[in-house]
């Protein structure tokens, strides 16, 4: 009796253990559920996170996607000028206008991305690259018998030069690279989890660049001068980061998804400031440079749908999937740091980067 119930002990346990994957005559693992896409109750282990990750049969198990993306990149602190229509010289002369802000455009980019599956509970490594560049300028004149006070020149507002005119250039130039490891796997029938730790390294570049035309005289008998302002800042960043992908599944290969991620991130910055001078014989009245570090925290948000299948017997898999992407870069104003500090003046904020706009992507796994 003994041997009878040590014997169906013993193929209650191999049934439990074949019971997700079983041979064929060709010897390829037939699933009883699509890997990746919604499953039955029934087919899930209630004390365990079964893999989730897109499963293609007699593969190197990786992966090779593409992005375009079409983001607006804002950063605060590059307001021009004051827009004043008092007269210039109407006793103290008060300030009533509208403040000139820089105009920020949507532009072109991509993304292209690796990873690899292992054997090991079925966890994953990947690496994004990512290019953007964004460049975007912005003029104005000042109002009938008015004028401009700029922001970033030492000697706006002086009776010395008033500013009848003031154009501005803003240069971005990113190079970014996310790395990871991950592991997918069910938390519900339909809901999928992609946690994921890993690190975010890179470069960000910046240029700003100012114009204002200043007459020396309030009566305006002699022709403005043109004064340049310009401005750069070179910096790299590494750090962790740390996320999860959010996936839920609606059926027939459709999903909506949300992610969440975050980094802490060492920036170094190369910092650089030149601006013009009124005076004939000066050829600029401040060149300034400066080198420092700082540990600046990144959060990416992103929300959007998708579509996959599996096709050519299980051997392949192909993705496309469209979101909203949302990142924030926390101080990198760092030319208006340095502008306010040659004035003996900080305010605290210097400036936040923000990315915003839609990403589409093309996905194969074979």
């Amino acid at each position: 009796m003994k041997r009878i119930l040590f014997l169906l002990s013993m193929i209650l346990c191999c049934s439990l253990g074949f019971a997700q994957y079983q041979k064929t005559s060709t010897g390829f693992k037939v699933r009883t559920y699509d890997q990746g896409y919604p499953m039955r109750g029934t087919q899930m282990a209630g004390s365990y996170n079964a893999p989730a990750r897109i499963d293609v049969r007699s593969s190197w198990d990786i992966f090779f996607s593409g992005s375009f993306i079409y983001w607006q990149a804002r950063q605060e602190g590059l307001e021009l000028a004051i827009s004043n229509s008092v007269p210039f010289g109407v006793g103290i002369r008060p300030f009533q206008g509208d403040q000139i802000n820089m105009r920020f455009r949507y532009k072109p980019g991509f993304k292209v991305a690796a990873g690899i599956f292992s054997n090991y509970d079925d966890w994953g490594f990947m690496a994004e690259y990512t290019w953007f560049r964004s460049r975007t300028s912005h003029s104005s004149g000042s109002p009938p018998n008015g004028s401009l006070v700029p922001r970033w020149y030492t000697f706006a507002n002086s009776f010395l030069g008033v500013c009848t005119g003031i154009s501005s250039t803003w240069r971005l130039r990113m190079d970014l690279i996310d790395f990871a490891a991950t592991r997918s796997c069910y938390v519900g029938k339909s809901l999928i989890f992609r946690p994921y730790f890993g690190g975010k390294g890179g470069w960000i570049n910046q240029k700003y660049n100012l114009t204002g035309n200043f007459l020396l005289t309030p009566l305006g008998n002699t022709p403005p001068i043109s004064v340049d302002n310009r401005n750069k800042s070179r910096s790299w960043l590494l750090g962790p980061r740390v996320g999860i992908d959010t996936l839920w599944m609606l059926g027939s290969g459709f999903r909506i998804l949300g992610t969440v991620a975050g980094s802490l991130l060492y920036t170094r910055y190369k910092v650089s400031l030149r601006e013009g001078s009124l005076s004939p014989g000066l050829p600029f009245a401040f060149d300034i440079k400066n080198t420092i570090a700082y540990l600046r925290p990144n959060v990416d948000l992103r929300f959007g749908s998708g579509w996959g299948t599996y096709f050519g017997r299980s051997r392949w898999h192909m993705d496309i999937e469209t979101s909203f992407d949302y990142q924030i870069y926390w101080n990198q104003n760092m030319v208006r740091k340095l502008s306010d500090s040659k004035e003996f003046r900080s305010d605290g904020n210097i400036g936040d980067l923000y990315l915003l706009g839609l990403t589409a992507t093309l996905r194969f796994d074979f």
